[in-house]
């Protein structure tokens, strides 16, 4: 576990109900004045990580080390006739760098054509571009609306790149190689009321495994292929699953014997799954996971990803909406739960459709999450995103506190505060004088709800004007006191993105109950009376 001097507060929450380490949350400053959402994330070979930022105005690609420290942000820049600035996905290459696909527009090239357009840029690990394709697939629907998606990119150990795409009630798989010319492109029909060709994943041999939704008298079903090097379908097999449930492919992944695992959810419902296949896509095991209901309700409307991670084990990640809880389903490879809960905690505001966007460390297991709060508005104008890092080894490095680990050494830069708070509502709040500072706790954390671990790192840079919120962690029903410069007008905002105060500084200090508000991570922001932004401050509410 790091903690690291970082030009924005850190906040670590600690969850004990889960066989995996908690996650390690960085809020960071998007350097645009654009409102920008998160549309996908990628760990890189490098052991940093990618994410993919679209915004009114471009694409921002912003790249961070393996310690979650900045290590630049591009603005990407295509060619204006291609008319789009829509990230839809991307997927790393074994430089370090990542290849982008955009998202497609439709084109009328006659009464009787029509091709699906989308930019594919490669980038190198400085996030300079080696370059920039042109994908176009044709419509085999003369009487289509234009209408597509694409679904899905990976790159394999040559740096080929495979795209999954949906066109006009067809499903398009595309090859290019690591210049990104094509190599072959196959169209093949839906098959399913909820069309989709969710993913794929490159074999060892130059092709690749798919899967994707399809139905047969009414019955669900999930079907898994597999092309070869040259785009020669091998074959395709069938899976039944439902008759009451549309179960729509989300993850496809690969085990160490070369079996295939499939995770997804329920859609509109609350039930996730998986599904094992032998290599040659024969079913080898089956399970529906009903996922608690209060936590689960709208993951069938949201995203997910799957990702193997050791000793063949799953990790089912879901976004839920539009009640914005997150699902984290930890299966062994025979698909026996290991651990299962609802990280609802990390959720800050004005999350998008796709909440969540994931990548694995190949080398050492990490999943990693991305989302974002924006305080984009014509008076505050800020622009953060947040990083979320998940180790699924429990005994590696971390921070989890438990009835067995009352203690734990941390080590920060002097001068830190230090805040902590348990369902207990037990509380440790004191400066360090040295370089190592002791977490002991006399209460045992014997709960199954989380607890919270805040860090406020000095800074020597901080620029005027400030705010400071105190107490921090604060209880619900006690007051608050916000200290700004007199005339500020301060904001405190909620973990769902509302406001829950807004008041006026007549003086240097506002009292402000917080009643009527829920635990969770809260931001508080102001804007002094000539018009400048003190930077944000989380706020933790408790119990």
């Amino acid at each position: 576990m790091w903690i690291k001097a970082h030009p924005f507060v850190i906040v670590v929450l600690i969850c004990s109900t889960l066989n995996a380490q908690p996650p390690f949350q960085r809020t960071l400053n998007a350097p645009f004045v654009d409102i920008y959402t998160v549309r996908d994330m990628i760990r890189t070979t490098d052991e940093g990580f990618m994410v993919l930022l679209a915004g009114d105005s471009g694409v921002v690609v912003w790249k961070g080390d393996i310690n979650g420290d900045p290590s630049w942000s591009k603005r990407i820049s295509l060619d204006g006739s291609t008319g789009n600035t829509h990230i839809r996905t991307a997927a790393s290459t074994n430089d370090g760098g990542a290849i982008i696909a955009f998202h497609p527009r439709s084109l009328q090239i006659s009464w009787d054509t029509l091709l699906l357009c989308y930019p594919i840029v490669r980038l190198d690990v400085t996030g300079a571009i080696v370059w920039e394709k042109m994908i176009y697939l044709r419509s085999l629907n003369s009487m289509g609306t234009g209408s597509g998606q694409l679904h899905s990119i990976h790159v394999n150990s040559s740096n080929e790149v495979f795209l999954a795409s949906i066109y006009e009630s067809y499903h398009y798989l595309t090859k290019l190689d690591q210049g990104g010319e094509s190599l072959w492109s196959m169209a093949f029909p839906v098959l399913s009321t909820n069309p989709s060709l969710e993913d794929l994943e490159p074999d060892p041999f130059g092709g690749c495994y798919y899967t994707r939704s399809g139905s047969t008298n009414g019955t669900e079903e999930v079907l898994i292929g597999r092309f070869d090097g040259t785009g020669n379908r091998l074959w395709e097999k069938r899976h039944a699953l439902s008759q009451t449930a549309m179960f729509r492919p989300s993850g496809l992944e690969l085990a160490s014997n070369g079996d295939v695992f499939i995770g997804g959810t329920n859609y509109g419902g609350n039930d996730a799954y998986m599904l094992r296949t032998d290599p040659d896509g024969n079913l080898i095991w089956f399970t529906i996971y009903a996922l608690d209901p209060p936590l689960a309700q709208g993951i069938g409307f949201g995203t997910a990803d799957l990702f193997r991670v050791d000793n063949d084990e799953l990790v089912l990640l879901t976004s839920g909406h539009p009640y914005k809880h997150d699902i984290m389903l930890h299966v062994d490879a025979s698909g026996n739960v290991l651990s299962s809960d609802g990280l609802t905690y990390i959720h800050t505001n004005d999350w998008t459709y796709a909440a969540i966007a994931s990548a694995r460390d190949e080398l050492n297991g990490r999943i990693s999450s991305s989302g974002y709060f924006q305080q984009q508005d014509e008076v505050f104008g800020f622009n953060y995103f947040n990083l979320f890092l998940w180790d699924i080894e429990l005994e590696t490095s971390g921070i989890c506190l438990n009835s067995e680990d009352l203690f734990q050494t941390l080590t920060i830069p002097p001068g830190s505060f230090i805040t902590t708070l348990d369902t207990l509502e037990a509380e440790v709040q004191c400066w360090s004088q040295d370089t190592t500072y002791l977490l002991t706790s006399e209460t045992p954390y014997t709960t199954s709800d989380f607890c919270s671990l805040m860090v406020t790192v000095p800074e020597e840079d901080l620029m005027e004007p400030s705010i400071s919120v105190w107490p921090n962690p604060v209880g619900r029903g006690e007051e608050i006191t916000l200290s700004a410069d007199r005339g500020s007008m301060v904001e405190i905002v909620g973990p769902m993105g509302q406001v829950v105060h807004q008041v006026i500084l007549e003086g240097s200090e506002k009292r402000v109950l917080m009643e009527n508000v829920s635990p969770g991570l809260y931001v508080v922001r102001s804007l002094d009376a000539m018009g400048r932004a003190a930077r944000p401050v989380p706020v933790i509410v408790g119990q």
